[in-house]
Parts: structure tokens; sequence; C-alpha cells
């Protein structure tokens, strides 16, 4: 049995056109806006001084510096408004962060609630690099060394003076404890030193004097050591050799110095537990420790010292706390 396919052709015309009219416009350019023409003629410069002029002051558009009265006036009020505005936001916000501060010197945070728990220590003349340098025989190599040691004592040897201002009393408190508006007084000259200003603290001499302190810190007390057997060797036979050796140890804390050459004179290591707690008071005088090292030779002098109580600790590390060194060196012909 045989089959035949019929096959249909689309005979309309109309499908055909359509085609042809999308070619035709998708070839087509895209619209562009006609050119305008500009004739105008920019205006020409009449010279520096004249552009100046019209800069300034605009007969023809009663301008001011390009700008009319009321666009200054916009202009200005709204940078008034916008500083003034600044201003108030900084100073309330001033406001509220004086109201967390102790604006008469005293921080938040104090003695065991602070970071600073564990003092350091200074020491004078002050020294590049803890390194000192000086030829005995040419006073003019050390005049910074004697000028930072005068600095240093200034406000020591002024403290009689200063005892006659009704705002700062000075007391002996080895007599009895000082009142709330009352400083314990410092006599250097009871320290038994043989550095005077009058030999230039020694250092005309092989033997340069030095002086130490512990740093402040508000609220800090220390305390005395607990065993004679931890301090050096050299710190116990002082303390043996006072007429207290007990309330030596129990009343002090001392701050004591080593060198790996010469001697060392040390006449008052210890400092009274009664000169604590520094509470920022107008007119303290932190107390010294004399040391003077004793027949240098041109050789360095390396010179160790610590403090030493129960509650400080030595440490080495970012910050030096505990503990200072330095050294001294001379040199030249004697």
């Amino acid at each position: 049995m045989s089959s035949k396919t019929k096959y249909s052709f689309n005979t309309d015309t109309s499908t055909n056109e359509e085609y042809k009219r999308h070619r035709f416009l998708s070839k087509r350019e895209p619209y562009r806006p006609p050119t305008v023409p500009y004739n105008r003629k920019p205006p020409q410069s009449k010279g520096f001084c004249n552009d100046m002029k019209i800069f300034i002051w605009n007969p023809n558009t009663n301008e001011f510096m390009r700008r009319t009265w009321l666009s200054w006036v916009k202009i200005l009020g709204f940078y008034l408004l916008f500083y003034t505005f600044l201003a108030a936001f900084f100073a309330i916000n001033m406001t509220v962060f004086y109201q967390t501060l102790d604006t008469h010197g005293r921080p938040k945070y104090t003695a065991q609630d602070s970071l600073l728990t564990n003092p350091g220590l200074t020491f004078r003349p002050s020294a590049n690099f803890w390194s000192l340098w000086y030829n005995p025989s040419r006073p003019d190599s050390s005049l910074h060394y004697v000028a930072s040691i005068r600095e240093l004592l200034q406000p020591y040897m002024n403290s009689t003076a200063a005892n006659m201002n009704s705002r700062i009393v000075y007391k002996n408190c080895a007599e009895e404890s000082p009142a709330k508006d009352e400083v314990c007084s410092f006599n250097v000259e009871d320290l038994g030193s043989s550095c005077t200003e009058s030999n230039n603290w020694g250092y005309t001499t092989k033997s340069p004097c030095f002086f130490l302190k512990i740093n402040k810190i508000i609220d800090w007390v220390p305390q005395a050591p607990k065993k004679l057997q931890d301090l050096p060797n050299g710190l116990q036979k002082y303390i043996n050799n006072t007429d207290n050796p007990e309330e030596t140890l129990t009343k002090h804390v001392f701050v004591w110095c080593e060198s790996d050459k010469g001697e060392l004179e040390q006449p008052a290591p210890g400092i009274p537990l009664y000169y604590y707690p520094f509470i920022n008071q107008e007119g303290y005088l932190r107390p010294l420790v004399p040391i003077r090292l004793l027949d240098l030779e041109n050789d360095k002098v390396l010179v160790v010292c610590r403090i030493w109580g129960h509650n400080i600790v030595h440490i080495i590390n970012k910050r030096v706390l505990g503990l200072a060194a330095f050294q001294v060196q001379i040199s030249g012909n004697y």
C-alpha cells in the first residue's frame, strides 16, 4: 500500500514584509540631537587690573567677588550656624568628659587599682643613654652635671623660705605625723654625704656624687623588707651597724647600689616610711639617697642601684622598674 506525503507552503506575504521592516529599522543610526550653532563671542580681557576690579566689584551685576549680597548672606549664615554647632558640640563633649576627671591632679585609679604598682628609680645628674663622662682637670666638661644637681636640690634649699607660705607647712615627721595640710620636710644636710656644692659635688675630683630618688606614685605605700637575709650583704652590714637594727629594718625602704669596680660611699640608703603615701600635695619633697664613687680610674664603672622593699619587684623589660643602672668614666690626667 503506497502513501503520499503532502507538503503545504505559507504563501502569506505579510510576515515577510514585517521581517524586512525589522531588518531595515535595525540598520538605522541612533538618534542624534541637532547641533546648535554658538555664535556668541566670549568677552575679551581688558587687562589684569581691570579684571581684578571687575572681580572685586562688578557694577553691571552688582556682584562683590562674583557673589550678590543675597548669596553672601546665605553662605555666611550657613557657615556661622555650622561652626556654632560644631563649637557647641565640642564644648558639651569636653564638659561631660571633664566630669569624669579630677582636675586637681589625681587620676581616677591610683595605687593598687592602677597599672602603676611598682615604682621606678631615677638618678641625677641626668645622663645621655645612662652614661656619664667628664675630665676632672677640665671643670667645663662637667658643668652640665653640676647644674643638674643644683637644679635638683634647689627646692630642698628653699623649703625654709617656702615654709613662710601659708599654703605649704613643712614639718619634721620623725617626731609627729603630718596633718592633711602639712608636708614632711627633708634636709639634705642631714644625709651625712661628703658631697657639697663647694666642691662641685665631686666633679672636680675622681669621686663624683649622685642622688637617687623613687618615682612618685599617688597613694602608693612601700613596705619595709620582711627579712634581713633577703637584702644584699653590704646593706645588711649597714643595718646591723645602726643603733637599732630592728627599727631600721622595719621602718625604712632602702636604695642600695653596687658597682663592678671601685668603692661606693652610701651614708644614708634608708628612706623613712613616713614620707609616704604621696597624695599629690603641694610642696612635696621626695626623699633623696646620695651615693659617691670613690677614686675612679680611667676605666668604665657600671653602677646598679635597686629599691629594696617587700612590695617592690625589680623588672627589666620594656620598662625598667625598681632599679637604675648607669656608667661612669673619667679621662685625662688629674
